[in-house]
């Protein structure tokens, strides 16, 4: 895969805000260009700092919907795995993405917002809900990987990087 100029390289990173501080609306239109962008480069999830957006959001595809997220945090459940990560944010000179062993939870507890689409009457459409959930496994690390964007944290300063392919 290469870089592309929507996706800022990590070291270009603003420095995140740890609480959203836009309102729903202007959260919504952030999400939504996150959203776009996962769609069209095939991305299960983004932090809005890896598109210049200093704000502790961030999108996650889970069963081909995505699911917009904000203000979260986790708390690691048992013990610990290595995973292999990349971030579409850290690529090397030839503009392939750079490969990092990561240890992470394989269980977490996830506590933050959500932002919903309400549709009741007399409803300004958008609200945001206090969610606590339990994931594991592959969603788990996702989960890990964007809280930690939001938390100015990359694979790249907690992981150790390694090279998939051998000559």
């Amino acid at each position: 895969m290469k870089n592309n100029d929507l996706i800022l390289n990590v070291e270009n990173f603003p420095k995140v805000n740890q609480k959203n501080d836009q309102n729903l609306f202007e959260s919504f239109d952030i999400f939504s260009r996150l959203e776009n962008i996962c769609r069209e480069r095939n991305l299960f999830s983004l932090s809005a700092c890896q598109i210049g957006v200093p704000s502790s959001l961030f999108v996650f595809r889970r069963e081909n919907k995505f699911d917009y997220f904000f203000d979260c945090d986790y708390v690691g459940i048992g013990q610990t795995i290595q995973s292999i990560e990349q971030c579409s944010s850290i690529f090397g000179d030839s503009g392939n993405y750079r490969t990092f062993e990561v240890s992470r939870f394989f269980e977490v507890d996830i506590s933050g917002k959500l932002l919903d689409i309400c549709r009741e009457p007399n409803s300004s459409g958008l609200i945001s809900k206090e969610v606590n959930f339990r994931e594991s496994g592959r969603n788990a690390v996702i989960f890990q990987h964007e809280i930690d964007h939001c938390k100015n944290i990359s694979i790249s300063q907690i992981g150790k990087e390694i090279n998939l392919f051998y000559d």
